[in-house]
């Protein structure tokens, strides 16, 4: 009599042995595709990586150039501020020269204009003086004319 354990134990093994030869391609024929795909992750995996790595350093590099345009951009809106603040201020001074001339020549033009109205006052109350005085002194020349002629006159009557 056999114990039913050692028929079990038979069982199984006589089952493992069909499986492992009818099963036994198919087991490696999985086993070979699950490591392929396995394997094709893994190549998947560490070329992701090296695009990450790439692209990372792209990024690093671009980071890089943008902080230097930045520096750039930020000295030349400098460099274009005070340009402009220069010409500004030229174009107030040349302004400012301008009107200062204008006025100085304006200023001169008064003076030369205020010069010839004091000579032609002086000029216009001269004459008028001098009429007065020679007419004063025509008349009493004339006056003194007609008294001499008016006792010469007399004087004739009397003699």
């Amino acid at each position: 009599m056999i114990n039913e354990k050692f028929w079990l134990a038979i069982a199984f093994l006589t089952f493992i042995l069909l499986m492992y030869k009818y099963a036994r391609s198919f087991l490696i024929k999985a086993i070979d595709d699950k490591v392929k795909l396995i394997s094709d992750e893994i190549t998947l995996a560490k070329n992701a990586r090296i695009k990450a790595e790439q692209a990372l350093i792209q990024a690093e590099n671009f980071l890089k150039e943008s902080k230097d345009f930045g520096k750039k951009l930020i000295s030349d809106a400098e460099k274009e501020a005070n340009e402009i603040i220069k010409s500004s201020e030229k174009q107030v001074e040349d302004e400012i020269s301008k009107k200062t001339k204008a006025a100085i020549a304006r200023i001169e033009i008064e003076e030369k204009r205020a010069i010839r109205d004091f000579k032609i006052d002086l000029v216009e109350g001269s004459i008028n003086y001098f009429e007065n005085n020679i007419a004063n002194e025509v008349s009493l020349k004339e006056s003194q004319n007609f008294n001499k002629n008016s006792s010469d006159d007399l004087a004739k009557l009397i003699d």
